[in-house]
């Protein structure tokens, strides 16, 4: 686990039943939304129900308020082959005659067979600015709310107006 201080936007989102938090990356338009079921239980019913919300109905509608934070660091992967997948959308020629010369200067003809998804997502304390466990104790009583991320979450990497990347903890440690 790891805790940080700092002014947060979080909110309750009352479809979903779950508390939002967003964490936004240092130098970036890029934020970490975490969705946490107030149920233990809960995450089951935040994923059936998060298909009934629009992107834009999911960050916290609040200005910044100082709170602590605590929760897990993760690392998420994710590897798909997408051949299927493209050649279904009509991308047929693309693996027979696709022309591909300006991408080398190889002049035999290329083809592609394949194609690969992979997806990283790693948090950890480098993405954070964490709190030591002084500051972060010493800052806990005074906080005007806390979120301890303790129990299955869902976490969305997101911009204004796009959703990039999207994941479940369901052990978070």
């Amino acid at each position: 686990m790891m805790g940080q201080v700092g002014r947060f936007k979080s909110s309750y989102i009352m479809p979903l039943d779950a508390d939002c938090l967003e964490l936004p990356y240092k130098d970036s338009m890029l934020s970490l939304v975490i969705l946490l079921p107030r149920e233990l239980d809960g995450i089951n019913r935040l994923v059936e129900d998060l298909d009934d919300l629009h992107p834009d109905d999911i960050p916290p509608e609040s200005d910044e308020q100082r709170m602590a934070v605590l929760l897990p660091k993760f690392k998420f992967d994710f590897e798909a082959e997408l051949s299927d997948v493209v050649n279904n959308l009509g991308a047929k020629s693309l693996f027979r005659n696709a022309n591909m010369e300006s991408m080398t200067d190889d002049k035999r003809p290329l083809r592609i067979s394949n194609i690969f998804q992979k997806a990283v997502f790693e948090l950890d304390d480098e993405d954070a600015a964490p709190a030591t466990a002084e500051e972060f104790n010493r800052f806990l009583p005074r906080a005007r709310e806390d979120i301890i991320v303790n129990h299955p979450f869902v976490f969305l990497v997101k911009d204004e107006s796009r959703i990039y990347f999207a994941g479940r903890v369901i052990n978070p440690q």
